[in-house]
């Protein structure tokens, strides 16, 4: 499981950001050690860079972007039942329950993918 770090910002104002909490604290730490090490004009001049470094670490996500990924779990979710459906079915309706089960977007989409390669 990938844990990380939620963020808004006043430039994306419609936009959730997440990072990984790996380059979050890593940022953090190599500040910290460089704050103990340079001076206050040596640092100044290192944290634009270390700031557009982090600022490139984000992940933007859209309103439209989190409900496009929901909708696509509730589906994958619903091929999920379906197939657990599958394998419960008698053989005499197997082949019935098999053409529904791979008309579903998800499969179909996987075939395709499987297809191009």
């Amino acid at each position: 499981m990938e844990y990380g770090i939620f963020a808004v910002s006043e430039d994306l104002s419609d936009a959730l950001l997440w990072m990984d909490s790996k380059h979050f604290t890593q940022h953090h730490v190599e500040s910290w050690s460089d704050m103990r090490s340079d001076s206050l004009i040596g640092q100044l001049a290192k944290d634009a860079e270390s700031q557009d470094k982090l600022r490139s670490k984000f992940f933007v996500y859209r309103k439209d972007d989190l409900i496009s990924l929901r909708n696509e779990i509730a589906e994958f979710w619903g091929a999920v039942f379906r197939f657990a459906l599958f394998l419960q079915t008698p053989s005499n309706q197997k082949s019935e329950e098999f053409q529904k089960l791979y008309a579903l977007g998800p499969i179909q989409r996987a075939l395709s993918r499987l297809r191009e390669n």
